[in-house]
């Protein structure tokens, strides 16, 4: 959501304009870097200030990873793009706030909830008793091992999650991050 904690380890979106480059840059490989075509993305907190990895960048938008090493509290997010550095902006660190990712990218329509096909679940389609279902988003927390590395396959089951179906409780039986990408996944048996 807007204006939400950030969780030390996850993903988020810095919004605004002169950001970046007028067309939108990737990384292409890990270890991220801490600058991509020419912006980067500090965070103080605690006296301490990071550098986030940068996974891309645009003019009007940059996405990073908030380092796992960054402590919890107040801290300030700011933007450098082509040696000019945004105003800081309050935020909020914290260990762990799951957040589903959206089909539509905004945080405002259904959840990227998919089958172990990648299929995604709607309202016409979806999982049945004993199906897996994948919750793809971001936030269970950090990580043991560099941000700026190929994330690893590790069931993040210290951190507490509490997943339902309706009214009915469910164990998931992966939480983590799939190792491919940089989201988080959560598997569950329905």
């Amino acid at each position: 959501m807007p204006n939400s904690a950030i969780a030390q380890g996850s993903t988020f979106t810095v919004f605004g304009s002169g950001l970046g480059p007028a067309s939108i840059q990737f990384v292409a490989k890990f270890p991220v870097a801490p600058t991509l075509a020419g912006t980067s993305v500090n965070i103080t907190a605690g006296g301490k200030t990071v550098r986030a990895p940068v996974l891309f960048t645009l003019a009007s938008q940059v996405a990073a990873i908030m380092p796992s090493t960054t402590p919890a509290g107040s801290a300030t997010v700011s933007v450098t793009y082509n040696g000019a550095t945004s105003q800081e902006y309050p935020i909020q660190v914290v260990s762990s706030s799951f957040g589903a990712f959206t089909v539509n990218s905004q945080g405002t329509a259904t959840g990227v909830i998919a089958d172990v096909n990648n299929r995604i679940f709607f309202g016409n389609s979806a999982a049945l008793a004993g199906d897996v279902a994948i919750i793809w988003g971001t936030g269970l927390g950090p990580v043991p091992y560099d941000d700026a590395d190929q994330p690893q396959t590790i069931n993040q089951i210290d951190i507490p999650a509490e997943l339902y179906v309706g009214d009915q409780r469910v164990t998931p039986i992966y939480q983590g991050l799939s190792g491919a990408a940089r989201a988080s996944i959560r598997l569950c048996s329905m």
